[in-house]
C-alpha cells in the first residue's frame, strides 16, 4: 500500500501528493531599469524559474532574462527610449 501525503478537496479529489512538485520562491529583485545579474546559490537546488512584473507604466521591461547556473541576469533592449523598474521574482521548483 503506498504511504505519504496526500490532501483531498471537499469534493473527494485529490488535491496534492507528496510526488507533486511545488515551487520555491527564492528571493525578489528590482531592476533599478538598468542592466544586472544576481547570484543565488539556490538554483542549483532545483529547476529555476523567475516571474517579472512591471512596477510601473509607459516604458520597456527588460527585453532578455535569464538564468545560467547561479546567475539571474536581465538586460534592456538598447534602443528602448524609457526604461521600466520591473520587479523579477525567483525562485525553484
Amino acid at each position: 500500500m503506498p504511504q505519504g501525503l496526500q490532501i483531498w478537496d471537499a469534493a473527494g479529489n485529490l488535491t496534492l501528493q507528496v510526488s507533486d512538485r511545488l515551487a520555491r520562491i527564492l528571493g525578489i529583485v528590482q531592476t533599478g531599469a538598468v542592466d544586472g545579474s544576481i547570484a543565488h546559490a539556490g538554483f542549483l537546488t532545483g529547476t529555476p524559474f523567475f516571474i517579472q512584473r512591471a512596477t510601473q507604466t509607459g516604458g520597456a521591461m527588460p527585453a532578455s532574462i535569464g538564468i545560467s547556473g547561479t546567475t539571474l541576469s536581465w538586460s534592456y533592449s538598447s534602443g528602448a527610449p524609457v526604461r521600466l523598474n520591473t520587479m523579477i521574482i525567483y525562485g525553484v521548483f
